[in-house]
């Protein structure tokens, strides 16, 4: 993952150097707090988590979906060869 950090940065015109403050304001804002760039950060703790809830929510149905069909599949396939 590391390797990849230049061409990321290169490619979204962030040179290498300021990386680590662009984290640090990053990460204020994540907090809710108010980055020294002045970016408006309101509401920025419950957006991520709701993404995070939402998403782990439908990676779960996913793989309980898949689960279930997969059960039925295999009963159809042994069902058919009887």
């Amino acid at each position: 993952m590391l390797l990849l950090l230049p061409i990321t940065t290169a490619l979204a015109a962030v040179p290498l150097s300021t990386l680590p403050d662009y984290l640090h304001q990053g990460t204020l804002c994540l907090r809710g707090l108010t980055p020294s760039c002045g970016s408006d950060c309101s509401g920025s703790p419950m957006l991520p988590l709701l993404y995070v809830l939402f998403n782990l929510g439908f990676n779960i149905g996913m793989l309980t979906l898949l689960r279930c069909v997969r059960v039925w599949v295999g009963v159809w396939v042994c069902a058919d060869g009887v």
